[in-house]
């Protein structure tokens, strides 16, 4: 989890197991992964930065010169916010296992960074979206996104056995381990059977990339036809005792006639003819990848966005076509109303309709 050092200093053997136990702390209480990560990134930062200085020395001034050379690093006010929420939790920490009295980071306030209101796409853009994806897998995850509004994280950990299909719904693991159900409609269900392909178990959009040294299976166009192609590295020597590599290529078959699953199997078998390969191992698709679908999608769909935007126009559709913020609260998985009512002022035409409908001057009864 993560590479970052702490520079040698005297505490520098402390402070490590203090961190670790930090994060340890943290990864009991089911915390996002995303969230210890920054936790434990921001703690060895702080640490670096005092330099000698022992943490249980640690004073507010001390939080304060840190967050003011951040500010000089440039970095955003919501950026500063999350290193010192971090900072926060670190020594609230550090006083609950006694190694400090009481956390100085107590003491630090400040001002609370301005909430920006979230974009979001229209319904024709995602359409077109939506016609721009690339392959079935692609459109599913497109599909998927705006259909339930999951985040990132669970859309990439969504297993197929957590799936209802004559329900229409899955079960998302979200923030905290905590499980709520998203409906599915009838477009995202149909694009994620494609998907799935009469699998009944595992992550249901997978990672296509075999385990080093097993070769690399691809599609390649051949006069109009696309075939599954593997291709490898071949190890050889010169009378030199120079080692140099031959690139090779098998041709599988037609994609038309075997699936991705079958097309791997058919490697393997080949591949364990002439060399030792690594077991392959269930790998759900990184959230890097699907970043990269969504941004290749928009791209040809001639706009310019990210994953989240997606659960942001879900939202705002929800709420432009009157649906009441306590269901898109659960919808979306928020624990506080306050995080979901930001989608109120992002929609104006929903607000719009609740004045006409309910205010006497706007047309509503009194």
């Amino acid at each position: 989890m993560g590479d970052e050092i702490i520079r040698p200093n005297p505490a520098s053997t402390l402070a490590q197991r203090l961190i670790e136990d930090f994060v340890v702390y943290h990864e009991q209480r089911s915390h996002s992964p995303n969230t210890i990560i920054s936790y434990r990134h921001t703690a060895i930062d702080f640490v670096n930065f005092i330099r000698d200085l022992p943490i249980a020395s640690v004073r507010p001034v001390d939080i304060r010169e840190y967050l003011a050379w951040l500010l000089e690093q440039g970095a955003s006010e919501n950026s500063i916010a999350q290193k010192l929420s971090a900072i926060r939790a670190f020594f609230n920490h550090l006083e609950l296992i006694g190694v400090v009295a009481v956390s100085p980071a107590r003491l630090i306030t400040r001002k609370k960074p301005q909430r920006k209101l979230p974009h979001a796409l229209t319904v024709e853009e995602i359409e077109k979206m939506l016609a721009a994806a690339e392959n079935p897998r692609d459109r599913a995850v497109i599909e998927t996104f705006y259909a339930s509004g999951m985040r990132l994280t669970e859309l990439t950990n969504l297993r197929i056995e957590n799936i209802d299909w004559k329900a229409r719904s899955a079960r998302i693991i979200g923030k905290g381990n905590k499980e709520r159900l998203a409906p599915l409609n009838k477009r995202a269900v149909e694009a994620l059977r494609i998907v799935v392909a009469g699998r009944t178990r595992g992550f249901v959009f997978q990672s296509n990339r075999r385990p080093y040294g097993n070769g690399c299976l691809s599609m390649l166009r051949v006069d109009c036809h696309l075939y599954w192609h593997l291709s490898w590295n071949e190890e050889s020597t010169t009378a030199d005792g120079e080692t140099f590599f031959i690139p090779r290529w098998k041709n599988l078959g037609n994609v038309s006639n075997l699936t991705r699953e079958q097309a791997n199997a058919l490697a393997d078998d080949f591949m364990r003819k002439i060399r030792t390969i690594r077991p392959s191992t269930e790998r759900p698709l990184t959230t890097r990848a699907v970043e990269d679908i969504i941004a290749r999608a928009a791209r040809r769909a001639g706009l310019k966005t990210h994953p989240h935007v997606l659960r942001h126009s879900f939202a705002t559709h929800l709420m432009e076509g009157g649906a009441d913020v306590l269901a898109v609260r659960d919808l979306l998985g928020h624990t506080d109303i306050s995080t979901t009512s930001i989608y109120l002022h992002a929609s104006p035409k929903h607000l719009r309709e609740t004045l006409e409908r309910c205010h006497p001057h706007f047309g509503g009864k009194p």
